[in-house]
């Protein structure tokens, strides 16, 4: 009859309404975790970026510390041969001392030369010569006069004695000091070559390890540009996947809001059938279930 088909109907729309309701729940439960594990994942993007900045931080001090290395180290290749050039100049100045000396001494021993020929051309004439009076004065004046000057070029040849002493004196020292300049240039020329192999060699080797350094941390950066690239790229596409699923989300609610007004409104329907069906007499046990249902979905 009319009654049991209403009921019926009643009881489908019920029991569809409370799958529906169900249904609805577990689809929102889905968006949710849907939801969280896109806030998580942006979360988990973001300590990424931050941790390549600091890595590209780091990656830029490094290199700034190479360069000023490198400048350092250039500056003292720098210092090393100036200094290399300085000594060079002194030795030249040291020979050309030594040459001046050398010509001032055979130029007093030439003169000394010359003075002690003059003196023996003049005693051998005054042994030739013999005669009067006369010309025995005249003798004994050139005699005295030849004393005289005897006496001067011996003054003379002992002060040029002197000078060739200092000279010879000098021209030692010098000789002594110059042997002694080359034994210490020679020494510290030395040392200082294994010093600038050594820094050289170090130099060297250190800079092969950071140019090896330099290169892997520059494939390093390549390769965390490349990340951070494709992380912000999914970065965006995740923001862009949550803006379009938030909306998806804000029409579904939407969507359920309506199907709760129409469900809310049935059930009053249904409420209102059932109250009927209880005054006329219907199966209590059915009734009871529709509702259970009907509150359940109430409280829906």
């Amino acid at each position: 009859n009319i009654c049991d088909v209403s009921e019926d109907l009643v009881f489908t729309a019920v029991q569809d309404a409370y799958e529906e309701v169900e249904e609805q729940r577990a689809v929102a439960a889905q968006w949710k975790r849907k939801l969280q594990k896109l806030t998580n994942d942006m979360a988990d993007l973001r300590s990424l970026l931050d941790e390549q900045t600091c890595r590209n931080n780091l990656l830029e001090k490094r290199q700034r510390k190479f360069d000023a290395e490198l400048a350092g180290a250039q500056e003292e290749l720098k210092r090393e041969r100036a200094a290399k050039d300085r000594l060079a100049r002194d030795r030249d100045q040291a020979q050309a001392e030594k040459y001046a000396l050398e010509q001032t001494l055979s130029e007093a021993r030439l003169e000394l030369e010359l003075k002690e020929e003059r003196l023996a051309a003049a005693t051998r004439e005054l042994e030739e010569r013999g005669g009067g009076g006369d010309e025995l004065t005249a003798l004994r004046r050139a005699k005295t006069e030849l004393e005289r000057r005897l006496r001067d070029q011996e003054e003379e040849l002992d002060d040029l004695a002197g000078q060739i002493q200092l000279l010879e004196s000098s021209k030692l020292r010098l000789e002594m000091l110059l042997e002694q300049q080359r034994k210490e240039a020679r020494l510290e020329a030395a040392a200082r070559d294994d010093e600038m192999e050594e820094t050289r060699a170090n130099q060297a080797k250190k800079l092969k390890m950071l140019e090896s350094q330099l290169e892997s941390e520059h494939a390093e950066r390549s390769l965390l540009l490349r990340e951070r690239h494709e992380l912000e790229r999914r970065l965006a596409s995740l923001e862009e996947t949550a803006r379009a699923e938030t909306h998806e989300q804000a029409q579904l609610v939407q969507r359920l809001k309506r199907d709760l007004k129409r469900y809310r409104a049935l059930l009053r329907d249904a409420q209102t059938m059932l109250e009927q069906k209880e005054k006329e007499g219907g199966g209590k046990a059915q009734i009871r279930q529709l509702k259970n249902q009907v509150e359940d979905l109430e409280l829906a």
